[in-house]
């Protein structure tokens, strides 16, 4: 499971490289900005501190029902409950603008969930949240997973990036899966 803990990508250092590492001939003053805070994201696992200003994250994306429903689960991180999920978090300065989690399923037979993948309004559409799914199916894979199950109001964001295929739709909340083992 160590596959994505901590993953920094290093920080670019001037317009030169920036322009090197992106092919172009020129960049915008906002592209730029947008590449130099991306590799500046930290990945890591989240730790018992953490968990206050992941309900934050939610709360700015969800209502209180939702991060109320979070609170539960992101308590069951701390414990030795033999499902509980595993969550990662994307930090930003020391703060916490994202985060994505995991688990087996009850169902167990190689077949895993990803829930709460969350990224801060402010952070949103710069590949985050991409990073944090990604991290979720490398450790997936590495546990020998055949299937991932998740549960969304963006299936075309899970269908366009990872291929994820609808299985079926539930109150307007999508039911989707995606086959990555043998």
């Amino acid at each position: 499971m160590d596959n994505g803990v901590n993953q920094k990508l290093t920080s670019i250092n001037g317009v030169e490289n920036i322009k090197k590492m992106t092919k172009q001939k020129a960049l915008t003053e906002k592209e730029m900005k947008l590449l130099m805070a991306y590799n500046e994201i930290n990945i890591r696992l989240m730790r018992p501190d953490d968990m206050m200003n992941c309900l934050a994250v939610v709360a700015k994306n969800w209502n209180v029902e939702t991060t109320q429903s979070a609170f539960i689960e992101f308590s069951c991180h701390n414990t030795n409950y033999p499902y509980r999920p595993v969550f990662y978090v994307a930090e930003c300065d020391g703060n916490i603008i994202g985060h994505s989690a995991y688990c087996v399923s009850w169902a167990n037979f190689g077949i895993y969930e990803i829930s709460w993948v969350n990224v801060h309004p402010d952070y949103q559409s710069q590949g985050i949240g991409k990073r944090l799914v990604n991290v979720c199916f490398d450790d997936i894979q590495v546990l020998g997973g055949e299937i991932v199950l998740l549960s969304t109001n963006k299936p075309q964001y899970f269908s366009k990036h990872w291929g994820f295929e609808l299985i079926d739709n539930i109150n307007n909340k999508h039911l989707m899966k995606k086959r990555i083992g043998k």
